[in-house]
């Protein structure tokens, strides 16, 4: 059950990490925005943000990470090749419909939000690693004449 309760802390971390650099980069991309906001959307934006560039990446690396903490480099690979698959996924009804691939929506949708899922995979995976009490490597002694 401890080990429940630390996987869920280390997702708590990511989401959390995953609002915080959706925000940033929000504000980041287009600086104007930063004369128009209400203090109300900001909670939204970042919500928005983490729930397309993390949500899914954080639910497998939470399952994943019930048997076995991966890596930190591990948890941010997962992260970026899960939040490409959502965004080709996404880009195959503008391409079958209009015959050519979708570029500006990889830009909207893959690399303004690749810091956000990168920040978030790498923060879970530092946070599960931290809080894994068998995750150290103990290399075994050599074994026979020497």
């Amino acid at each position: 059950m401890r080990r429940v309760w630390r996987v869920i802390l280390s997702s708590a971390a990511g989401w959390a990490t995953g609002m915080a650099v959706s925000l940033l980069s929000y504000f980041m991309l287009s600086p104007s925005r930063l004369r128009h906001f209400a203090s109300i959307d900001l909670l939204g934006t970042a919500f928005l943000g983490a729930l397309w560039a993390a949500a899914l990446a954080l639910l497998i690396l939470l399952l994943v990470t019930l048997r076995r903490s991966p890596s930190p480099a591990t948890c941010a690979l997962v992260a970026g090749v899960v939040l490409l698959a959502q965004t080709l996924w996404r880009a195959i009804h503008p391409w079958q419909y209009y015959g050519d691939f979708p570029v500006w929506m990889l830009e909207r949708d893959f690399v303004n939000f690749l810091p956000s899922a990168l920040a978030s995979g790498l923060v879970f995976g530092i946070v599960a690693r931290r809080l894994d009490p068998n995750s150290s490597f103990k290399p075994t002694p050599l074994r026979g004449a020497a």
